[in-house]
């Protein structure tokens, strides 16, 4: 008769521990993704670009310029990006990529009017790197919506109320590019022309700070077409993925976007 007792004891507290752990389990899963469905909530949309190293594995011209060996984990250095607004203006968060040794990163409020590809960094945020409160873009953006509402307002933007959807590299290999360079060494460009089957749809330079403002005298080398993504207005935007040489370390990944 004890042993039944004990045995029936035995089964109720492994039951129990059995529930425990599943409720903690969903806890950490509800956790996990309460960033992603809190930023949907009121019929609000943000849209975070694909894994960029994968999306840069499909460039031949981009994979050609990895770091290392194709065993090595880092072969770029990759900031991230979250779009957050896109009707006649683009406007998204720009975590930069880190390329310097201090104990900070930098995130850049981006605003690009469509209609010429010309933008303007509407707000500039240093982050320490030993800010939990802001560990990834997503916190940051959550942590900091208020503030960045106001610039919204004062911009006459408005928050994402529809999906937007990715096209891949291969979905688009008729988009060629050419380069401008200019007459150095470093072979630095100056200019990029984006062509459909030989007709020019539109061109970006340096010289109007519309290639990579962020940059400042740095120098971009290499660039290619990443994907593109399509809007709910019909308006569909090349990623072009910029190459920073960076001295001694992995070339510095910058993305654009222009509209087609």
């Amino acid at each position: 008769m004890k042993f039944i007792y004990h045995l029936l004891l035995i089964m109720i507290l492994f039951n129990y521990s059995c529930k425990e752990s599943k409720t903690e389990q969903k806890a950490i899963e509800d956790q996990k993704h309460l960033s992603e469905r809190s930023l949907e909530k009121n019929n609000e949309y943000t849209f975070r670009l694909p894994d960029l190293e994968k999306l840069i594995d499909k460039s031949p011209i981009l994979k050609a310029e990895g770091f290392g060996n194709e065993n090595e984990e880092l072969r770029f250095i990759f900031g991230d990006i979250i779009i957050l607004s896109a009707n006649e203006k683009l406007s998204y968060l720009n975590l930069l990529p880190k390329t310097t040794e201090d104990n900070s990163y930098i995130i850049h409020l981006i605003i690009q009017d469509l209609k010429d590809n010309s933008f303007k960094i509407a707000k500039q945020w240093v982050i320490e790197l030993d800010n939990s409160d802001s560990s990834t873009l997503t916190d940051f953006y959550e942590k900091n919506k208020i503030e960045i509402a106001k610039i919204f307002k004062n911009e006459n933007l408005t928050f994402l109320s529809n999906k937007i959807s990715f096209n891949s590299y291969d979905a688009i290999k008729n988009i060629q590019l050419k380069y401008n360079y200019e007459n150095t060494e470093q072979k630095e460009i100056t200019e990029i022309t984006i062509l459909n089957k030989k007709q020019k749809l539109s061109n970006i330079q340096i010289s109007k700070k519309t290639l990579c403002p962020e940059c400042d005298s740095l120098v971009i080398y290499k660039g290619d077409y990443l994907g593109s993504i399509s809007l709910a207005n019909n308006n569909k935007l090349l990623i072009l993925g910029l190459l920073e040489q960076v001295s001694l370390s992995p070339s510095a990944l910058h993305i654009r976007f222009v509209r087609l």
